[in-house]
């Protein structure tokens, strides 16, 4: 299963909420494309995640 997850600068920050819960989940990154120039840059962050695919523990 494939989804895309964009970023957007706000301000001086750039918000990556959706990202984390995402890889949190299981997904892993694909792609990373740059979107837009100057105060409407973004991210586009192609996902996957395999069906059935454990998702590995790291342990700190």
């Amino acid at each position: 299963m494939q989804c895309v997850v964009r970023t957007y600068i706000d301000k001086y920050t750039n918000p990556t909420s959706s990202l984390s819960r995402k890889l949190r989940e299981g997904y892993k990154v694909l792609m990373v494309n740059r979107i837009g120039s100057g105060d409407y840059e973004r991210l586009e962050y192609i996902l996957e995640k395999k069906e059935n695919e454990q998702m590995e523990t790291i342990q700190p």
